[in-house]
């Protein structure tokens, strides 16, 4: 559900024992990185940002006494999260049922911004099998979504299982861990000169081919290794993997162009909520599977690429029969024990 800036919103838990949750990725206009909600009703706990106008100009915009207005906007005494007898949980609901009104404003009615839910899990999954189901909103499916150029998508990872491997194109992910626990890998190029524990290996495999070097037999025109690297052009790229556990309640950011998988615990499934920001014109790549890009190669391409046969490549990027979803590392050692 998308709302607006500047709406008021009133939510209700209908449930009789179970707790009502709702993630929210919030995007501040009017001071960006900061978000603050504002109450036009106050009361110990919160302030009516009505409380800073003067007596003059309340009695005149609400055409009565101070003391009257005092006696509705600041009676509020729970806070903003109050409780209500089930007759009027039951009112609440009706009245919604009843359909909104709009964006407000002058009772407008514009359908351009009327506020109502889309449901994730009530279509078809974009992507299922015995591993997983992956649910999603694109802009294409929801106008709110495209003119904030954003996507919703929901991950039901089985557990044991993992979600395969692969990167958003132009879209950053933020993940929000709704149920479950597992763990996350991530490949990450900014970090990579100042990882210490990449800098060591290099230093450890760089003494051993000085070391190599040293003990062989000189021969004319031999060049020492590091030489030959400084001769041979660019230095490759390296990555610093970002490894951690996750459970219910964490947040995950995966920049776009960010290679990462996801790993269900052994216990329970784990669940994923993602928002897709910048999502207009990002595409989804797979790095293993039966759709992963690397299978979508030229059989010249795979050879050039990898100095191996072709067929030598296809039997080991094609050796995965699932796509997105997939086994995970411990059903994979136990299956194939």
């Amino acid at each position: 559900m998308v709302i607006p800036a500047g709406a008021i919103v009133y939510s209700a838990n209908t449930h009789d024992s179970d707790w009502f949750r709702v993630v929210m990725l919030l995007s501040p206009v009017s001071t960006p990185g900061r978000f603050e909600e504002f109450f036009p009703v106050g009361g110990e706990r919160q302030e009516s940002f009505f409380s800073v106008f003067s007596d003059d100009v309340l009695q005149a915009a609400f055409n009565t006494r101070r003391e009257e207005w005092e006696q509705v906007f600041e009676r509020q005494r729970k806070g903003e999260i109050t409780t209500a007898s089930e007759e009027q949980i039951r009112e609440l609901s009706r009245s919604c049922s009843r359909g909104g009104r709009g964006r407000g404003g002058g009772g407008s009615g514009s359908s351009e911004w009327e506020i109502k839910p889309s449901s994730l899990t009530g279509k078809r999954p974009r992507h299922s099998n015995k591993h997983g189901r992956l649910f999603e909103i694109t802009g294409d499916e929801c106008p709110h979504l495209r003119m904030l150029d954003m996507e919703v998508g929901l991950a039901n990872i089985t557990s044991g299982c993992m979600m395969a491997p692969s990167y958003s194109t132009h879209a950053t992910k933020i993940a929000v861990v709704v149920q479950g626990s597992g763990y996350f890998e991530m490949a990450c190029p900014h970090l990579s000169s100042s990882g210490r524990s990449q800098r060591r290996e290099r230093e450890r495999e760089h003494g051993r081919r000085r070391e190599e070097w040293s003990t062989e037999k000189e021969e004319e025109g031999h060049e020492e290794p590091e030489q030959k690297e400084k001769q041979g052009g660019q230095k490759s790229r390296s990555y610093k993997q970002v490894r951690s556990r996750i459970r219910e309640g964490s947040v995950i950011v995966i920049p776009a162009g960010h290679p990462t998988a996801i790993v269900a615990g052994e216990d329970e499934n784990l669940e994923v909520l993602c928002f897709g920001v910048h999502a207009g014109f990002d595409e989804k790549v797979f790095l293993a599977g039966r759709n992963s890009a690397l299978r979508q190669m030229d059989e010249l391409a795979k050879a050039l690429a990898f100095g191996a046969a072709a067929k030598e490549v296809d039997r080991v990027v094609g050796a995965q029969p699932e796509a997105v979803f997939l086994r995970g590392p411990q059903r994979r050692a136990v299956s194939s024990a």
